[in-house]
């Protein structure tokens, strides 16, 4: 049979490994570009390799006095959290608000880890500016989790905790910083008033139609729901 293993080698991929596949030997493995998109992280089953700001609050339970955040700690946490935003923002987009809830969870994490520990007023600041946003979205979509539950008290009692603490946090000087607490506390007010009025708009039901769809795992009228909301909300969604 003809050895694969003198294939033509492109200058743009890093190799890590290589097939046996019915006899074929060939080599796999990733462009250049897309390792700044990817994070592979090896481990048995239960040796906590789930994400990186685990392994990082081990640390700290271990040293809690000592403990600090280098600016390549930073950096490395930082590209993590950007890699849970956008899965989170399309996981909201599609409904799926208790997985939103769930990623919107681990970077509200990671802000009380860099704001306790990082050793950078920089690296502090320029996560933390973005703080109200998340804990924005973490609040409705805990609150939609119990909307769709009928458990509207509850849906109240999420949404004005989130407003009380997002007019509570220590200001951060930067001009997002500002803008993001405003628009938070405007989008969540919105959200208390509309729960109290208990108004179901067109896109309310087509969220919750969405919301089903996706638990079912029927992807493709997922899709299509996803589309008539886009076009009733003028293609922007509420994450923007």
């Amino acid at each position: 049979g003809h050895d694969h293993s003198m294939q033509h080698v492109p200058d743009d991929v890093a190799y890590f490994a290589r097939t046996n596949f019915r006899g074929t030997r060939r080599l796999v493995g990733i462009r250049l570009a897309d390792r700044r998109h990817h994070m592979l992280v090896l481990g048995k089953t239960g040796t906590g390799k789930s994400t990186l700001l685990e392994e990082y609050q081990e640390r700290v339970r271990l040293s809690p006095n000592d403990f600090k955040l280098s600016h390549e700690d930073f950096i490395t946490l930082s590209n993590e959290g950007i890699l849970f935003y956008y899965r989170y923002l399309r996981l909201f987009q599609i409904g799926d608000y208790r997985r939103t809830a769930r990623d919107t969870d681990h970077n509200m994490e990671l802000c009380e880890l860099v704001e306790k520990h990082g050793a950078e007023i920089e690296d502090r600041n320029s996560l933390l500016q973005y703080k109200p946003y998340i804990m924005r979205m973490n609040a409705i979509s805990k609150a939609m989790m119990f909307l769709h539950q009928h458990l509207k008290t509850a849906a109240r009692e999420i949404l004005e905790a989130a407003i009380d603490n997002i007019r509570g946090l220590p200001d951060v000087d930067t001009p997002s910083f500002q803008f993001e607490r405003v628009r938070s506390i405007d989008y969540l007010e919105s959200a208390l008033k509309q729960v109290h009025e208990k108004r179901v708009s067109p896109v309310d039901s087509l969220k919750e139609e969405l919301e089903k769809a996706v638990e079912e795992e029927d992807y493709e009228r997922a899709a299509e729901l996803r589309d008539r909301i886009g076009d009733l909300t003028g293609g922007s969604s509420e994450a923007e």
